[in-house]
């Protein structure tokens, strides 16, 4: 299944170094000393996805230009983590565990495509974060409502239609938001048809009680 090659090889070193920048590693690192469990990983996806959907509601009520560069830091590094993971589940994760002679594994099925559906509200959150951050920025006045920017978000990740860039960009700001929104396409690609789809298939089958006889 495993066929070493000099890309694998140089990628699979590029997304280990990329995925020492990421809040998880550090909390990982300098807290737990390397090492934690499912359970904290758990309320960790968790906790981040409760604090992306308040950022948007914090930008919306208080759009201090402070509060939008901590959010906007915050959020745009844990997008960039969740991809990189992604990436390293799919890909390396199981390559470098073949390299040492081990088995590779998830916990659960179940729980992988439910963190990831938790990943996935998240990240459209933090760019729904990012486009009120950079009218806030730009002119300081949010003309929308939170909702707004949240469907916007989710209907470019989930459709790849980048209509929200014309919504909301103006002036100098179009290039900008233009420029998130197709980042944002090529994100939902990897989340959805990549990620997601990958994990759906490794779900369970279903039997039903009674079958029906025409």
């Amino acid at each position: 299944m495993w066929e070493g090659s000099f890309i694998v090889d140089l990628w699979d070193r590029i997304f280990r170094v990329l995925s020492k920048i990421s809040w998880f590693y550090l909390v990982k690192r300098f807290y737990f000393g390397g090492k934690v469990t499912h359970d904290f990983v758990d309320k960790w996806v968790l906790s981040n996805t409760i604090l992306s959907l308040l950022g948007v509601f914090v930008i919306y009520l208080a759009p201090l230009r402070w509060i939008v560069y901590v959010l906007l830091v915050y959020g745009s590094v844990r997008i960039f983590e969740v991809i990189v993971y992604q990436v390293n589940v799919l890909l390396f994760d199981p390559y470098r565990a073949y390299k040492r002679g081990r088995e590779y594994s998830i916990k659960s099925p179940v729980r992988t495509v439910v963190l990831l559906l938790h990943n996935l509200l998240e990240i459209i959150a933090w760019y729904a974060v990012i486009y009120m951050g950079i009218v806030v920025l730009s002119n300081g006045t949010l003309t929308h409502g939170p909702g707004f920017y949240f469907m916007g978000s989710a209907l470019c990740m989930t459709t790849f239609d980048p209509a929200i860039s014309s919504e909301i960009s103006s002036g100098t700001t179009v290039s900008l938001v233009r420029t998130i929104a197709f980042f944002e396409v090529e994100t939902g690609v990897i989340m959805t048809v990549i990620s997601l789809a990958r994990f759906l298939g490794l779900l369970p089958d279903v039997s039903p009680k009674s079958k029906f006889k025409g």
